[in-house]
């Protein structure tokens, strides 16, 4: 039962800077979409500071109501430690389902190979399969006869 009670406490001091910070998750994953792996430091670090503006925020806007989670059982040590770090790892979690989706080498098809007989975008062997050529934009496709 006090589990539950503290799941639920945390869900409600939670639920007052969620929609921030899945905002910024959100652009997070769509710059992380477009550009890769190579700015992942670069939004790594955009999400620490914003948590970090987050805890500005709440202490001293809603500085009143950690009395209310302090009588319930909850330090603010706790509901800070729970919350953000459950957030990051939503964040964490998300760009890796981004980075896992969007990457052409984990397709798992009979029907698509690795080609590294392409130079240039030329095909030096022939395949009738789909061919994955790292740096070109070609692929050779089965004809249908």
């Amino acid at each position: 039962m006090k589990f539950i009670k503290t799941i639920r406490l945390l869900l409600t001091f939670y639920k007052s800077f969620f929609f921030f910070n899945f905002l910024i998750t959100l652009v997070c994953m769509g710059l992380f979409l477009e550009y890769g792996m190579s700015i992942f430091s670069v939004l790594f670090w955009l999400k620490l500071s914003t948590l970090g503006l987050t805890i500005v925020f709440i202490r001293s806007y809603k500085n009143k109501e950690f009395y209310y989670y302090q009588n319930l059982g909850l330090s603010r040590t706790f509901l800070w430690a729970s919350t953000l770090s459950f957030d990051f790892s939503l964040y964490i979690f998300l760009l890796s389902g981004i980075h896992i989706i969007s990457a052409p080498h984990m397709i798992s098809s009979p029907y698509v190979t690795y080609a590294p007989h392409v130079i240039n975008g030329i095909h030096m062997a022939s395949s009738p399969y789909v061919t994955y050529a790292p740096n070109t934009v070609s692929a050779v496709h089965k004809l249908q006869p």
